[in-house]
């Protein structure tokens, strides 16, 4: 913890010498997540999107775990998404087997499957409080639905597009078709 809290202090400094440089405001984030402040870093998270929006998305993704709003934070992945996409393409067009354009097709793949799991979780608490609403739980459902096969396109066989695969069609009711995605993680 005493590392995280130095560090924070010379991000502080850093911040008061250069406070537009998202790399500084994006490393203060961190390191508040890591301080157990999700507020502070959701500030700095924010500022860094608002100077430079095309630029890291990781920042995306830790705004959308911190973030109180389903919809927002499936609006954060979906751009966390884009962005992947665009440097995943770059790295393609130079060396399709490079381990940078690896990673970052496993990354977009992570993000789809994260983004399938916070519709189902929106629907969830949608239906919660307005169980009539059945309009808005299918745009959702349609959502979930494009965002695992979005993940199955970019990686076919992996864990992750398998289990949420499995879990969307617990959440449909079909508890045969998720069974037999859990049955292709368990062979896995």
């Amino acid at each position: 913890m005493l590392q995280f809290e130095k560090a924070s202090i010379y991000f502080e400094k850093a911040l008061h010498l250069e406070p537009q440089n998202t790399h500084i405001l994006d490393a203060q984030a961190e390191v508040m997540l890591e301080l157990g402040n999700p507020h502070l870093a959701q500030q700095y998270l924010r500022q860094s999107i608002k100077l430079d929006p095309l630029s890291n998305y990781a920042k995306y993704m830790y705004l959308s775990q911190i973030c109180e709003n389903g919809m927002e934070a499936a609006s954060l992945v979906e751009r966390a998404v884009k962005l992947i996409d665009t440097q995943r393409r770059a790295e393609m067009t130079k060396d399709p087997t490079s381990e940078a354009a690896q990673e970052l097709l496993r990354e977009q793949c992570s993000a789809n499957c994260t983004l399938a799991e916070i519709f189902l979780s929106v629907a969830e608490d949608a239906f919660e409080k307005n169980p009539d609403n059945t309009s808005f739980f299918e745009a959702l459902d349609k959502k979930a639905e494009a965002a695992v096969a979005a993940a199955f396109a970019l990686v076919p066989d992996g864990f992750e597009p398998l289990l949420a695969i499995a879990n969307l069609r617990l959440s449909q009711s079909k508890i045969d078709e998720a069974k037999q995605g859990m049955t292709k993680i368990c062979q896995k």
